[in-house]
């Protein structure tokens, strides 16, 4: 699984962040070797605010980042 959290730092105090979300995206296992499907959960305010899915993603020619993109372009649809 793939974690990101989003964190707020005020005036960059790490003592007084708050946490305003994370990401989180994991394997669904039913890609093939080249080709990977993935689920996704977005909270917010730890709600969940969107939760989707990402298929035929290629995960041999692209990276995370291309992966975490998919996923914010699909929560803006």
């Amino acid at each position: 699984m793939i974690l990101i959290s989003l964190e707020m730092l005020p005036l960059g105090f790490i003592n007084n962040k708050k946490n305003l979300g994370s990401i989180q995206i994991w394997n669904d296992g039913t890609g093939t070797l080249s080709s990977g499907n993935y689920c996704y959960k977005l909270t917010k305010n730890n709600k969940i605010k969107h939760e989707g899915r990402i298929t035929k993603f290629p995960r041999k020619r692209k990276d995370v980042f291309n992966l975490l993109w998919r996923v914010l372009e699909d929560v803006n649809k």
